[in-house]
């Protein structure tokens, strides 16, 4: 009957909702001189979506990388100062607070 059926929608819904997935989250950021005012907002606002990713989907694993990048340096005095790319790899939301940590260590330079 109809109780049957919405008892079997609502098991198939329980049952769907426990499966574990993994949802990865890839954040990429202009790390150039001119985003030296934003960078402390960026990396609080990241803590923010990370936040809400745990509320909204707590069973998820969640791996978290980061790519900043950075204008072509032409002179080779600048390359040493800065890499054009900075790369966190995927990481287990486990380790959320070593990648926090990552991101408060990213330093703006360059164009």
């Amino acid at each position: 009957g109809k109780l049957s059926d919405q008892a079997t929608a609502e098991n198939e819904i329980k049952a769907h909702n426990s499966v574990i997935f993994g949802i990865d989250v890839l954040f990429l950021f202009d790390c150039t001189g001119s985003m030296h005012e934003y960078i402390e907002h960026v990396v609080k606002v990241i803590e923010q979506v990370l936040a809400e990713v745990a509320v909204r989907y707590p069973e998820a694993t969640v791996r978290l990388g980061f790519i900043g990048y950075r204008d072509y340096v032409q002179f080779p005095e600048e390359d040493l100062k800065y890499e054009q790319y900075e790369r966190f790899d995927f990481v287990n939301q486990n380790d959320v607070t070593a990648f926090k940590a990552k991101l408060k260590s990213i330093k703006t330079g360059g164009g």
